[in-house]
């Protein structure tokens, strides 16, 4: 994390969608919500994946790749993404 933001920043550590209430925009509200405080605050927004089909969903929010990596030689994937405030 600290890695790829140095200056002071939201950081999104959790969200998730119950399976059963997925695909009903529930997670794109929660992130709007955030992201409007954010850019109200004029801080960027950081956050992790380890969930290769967020990587786009993040994207259509603003967020970009900032690094892709490997847990260990052979653990999980993740994406450490980053967005600035609009």
């Amino acid at each position: 994390h600290a890695r790829d933001v140095q200056q002071p920043h939201w950081y999104l550590w959790v969200l998730a969608v119950d399976p059963l209430f997925q695909g009903k925009g529930l997670g794109g509200a929660l992130l709007r919500s955030r992201l409007q405080t954010a850019d109200r605050d004029a801080l960027p927004c950081y956050l992790e994946t380890a969930n290769g089909s967020n990587v786009a969903l993040y994207q259509r929010f603003g967020f970009e790749v900032r690094r892709e990596g490997r847990l260990g030689t052979d653990g999980p994937r993740f994406w450490t993404m980053l967005r600035a405030p609009h």
